[in-house]
């Protein structure tokens, strides 16, 4: 890529005083860009300057309400309002079908049967911790739709995150629930514990630079950020 080349100058600007972020940005704000192109304009923001002069074209549209950028914010707080629901939905289920179930007998009658078990106990933690994620996510964006898309856009901020948080709790307790039922053959349990593990870190290094490349301000983070999409480029053959 030219933008980690150090010869390549990044503060050029175009006839219209625009850098080449400014210019992506702007292909992404009209609704031009594809997948890949979006992806591109990700890796494009690290070490990329904007031009000064503010972006009345965005700022316009907002205050104006444009509906098709009204409706393209909308669609995306509808898609994670969505997967939050779902998670909230399959935790919630989860807490009351736990591994191994409860006691019918006296005197612990109605509590889990591996409640002191050390995984046991990592399964209910992540399980609520992914559960009241992904609800606090799905109450911030039923107010982002009330606004408009600059309130959507700081919703989105906020929510993405912890979605992200909800998705990597309810792996860990997945994880976590199925080790604790399979324990007792010890080659399975290793294998489902690397699986998982494996496939969390990936998990992670795809979705903390969706969350906060384009905001983050720390240059050594956003330089972390270039790898995983180059990777996600390459993958799709961009």
């Amino acid at each position: 890529m030219f933008v980690r080349d150090e010869r390549v100058n990044l503060k050029l600007l175009n006839n219209n005083r625009q850098t080449a972020l400014d210019i992506a940005e702007e292909q992404m704000e009209m609704g031009l860009a594809s997948f890949h192109k979006r992806l591109t304009c990700m890796v494009l923001r690290v070490g990329t300057p904007q031009a000064c002069q503010p972006k009345t074209s965005r700022s316009t549209s907002v205050r104006l309400g444009d509906q098709p950028e009204t409706e393209s914010w909308r669609d995306k707080v509808n898609v994670i309002l969505l997967v939050a629901t779902v998670i909230a939905t399959v935790t919630f289920q989860a807490g009351f079908t736990v591994p191994g179930g409860y006691n019918n007998t006296n005197p612990n009658q109605g509590l889990a049967t591996m409640i002191e078990k050390v995984k046991f106990q990592e399964f209910v933690i992540c399980d609520t911790i992914a559960l009241y994620s992904s609800i606090i996510v799905a109450v911030t964006l039923i107010w982002a739709q009330l606004g408009d898309p600059s309130s959507m856009q700081v919703a989105l901020k906020l929510a993405l995150p912890l979605l992200g948080i909800a998705l990597a709790m309810m792996s860990i307790a997945f994880l976590a629930g199925v080790y604790l039922v399979v324990s007792k053959l010890c080659w399975l349990a290793n294998v489902v514990l690397l699986i998982g593990s494996f496939f969390l870190v990936v998990l992670v290094v795809i979705f903390v630079p969706l969350c906060f490349l384009g905001s983050s301000n720390y240059h050594r983070f956003r330089r972390f950020s270039y790898h995983p999409i180059r990777l996600v480029l390459y993958t799709l053959g961009a």
